[in-house]
């Protein structure tokens, strides 16, 4: 089992920076324009199958640039930084010559926003791409409005050109399902008609991959679309359940 979910993990990683996921559709440039009314759509689907909300993320993440030089580097990121006050950067220089700035900034006591800047030298250049997260620990609907309005303002602040959003939302239910987490997942799917593209149905974890066309944006797995996850665990007499579109990008 732990393979398999490994192998799920390994094709995210694979997709999202290898490169695979600039097959993107051309449409999902908008991505931009995003209104973020996937979080709020799939919190509700969990809550109908009695599932508490525990966690929801938006990862956000920007197309490389090239800089030509250190000193470039450099005066890139203090002006970026600067731009930025709220947020607390932490430098760090990592192996084969790679930096990293990343800067955290506490909106509320459930509400966490994080930037991350990369730089890895190619070509005696550098490439840098910029990651932004931000991640709650509670949810309540009256108050997503407020809270995707900050997100909005943030990614205007943060990002100067096209970028990708990836959404999460995890739940849990203190019992085992007795309908079979296969059915739930089901029942999820059904909530956005998504069709399954890959299934891995084992007695105590489920996942399911599968395209919507509730919303546009898509990545390939072999030669076909998909753009929501799926995925429920059974451990210690507790179901959590983690869905994620396009796909999944934390661990479950």
């Amino acid at each position: 089992m732990k393979t398999k979910n490994q192998w799920i993990i390994a094709l995210f990683i694979m997709v999202f920076f290898v490169g695979a996921y600039s097959q993107v559709e051309a449409k999902t440039s908008q991505s931009n324009i995003s209104t973020h009314k996937e979080i709020p759509l799939i919190a509700q689907s969990m809550e109908k199958q009695g599932a508490k909300v525990t966690g929801w993320s938006v990862y956000s993440r920007q197309s490389e640039t090239t800089l030509k030089s250190r000193s470039e580097l450099e005066q890139f990121t203090e002006s970026y930084l600067r731009k930025l006050p709220k947020y607390t950067f932490v430098k760090k220089m990592k192996k084969n010559g790679q930096y990293e700035w990343l800067g955290t900034y506490a909106m509320d006591r459930h509400t966490t926003g994080t930037i991350k800047i990369i730089a890895y030298p190619h070509k005696s250049k550098y490439q840098t791409y910029i990651i932004y997260e931000l991640k709650g620990d509670q949810w309540d609907s009256k108050k997503w409005g407020k809270v995707e309005k900050i997100a909005k303002k943030e990614q205007v602040k943060i990002f100067h050109g096209l970028y990708k959003n990836f959404y999460c939302v995890k739940a849990k239910i203190n019992a085992k399902i007795k309908s079979g987490l296969l059915n739930t997942s089901n029942k999820i799917m059904n909530d956005f008609q998504a069709q399954p593209v890959e299934i891995i149905n084992e007695k105590t974890f489920v996942s399911v991959s599968a395209y919507t066309k509730a919303w546009r944006d898509t990545i390939y797995t072999g030669e076909k679309k998909m753009n929501i996850q799926v995925a429920l665990r059974t451990l210690n007499g507790q179901t959590t359940i983690t869905v994620g579109t396009p796909i999944i990008t934390t661990e479950y």
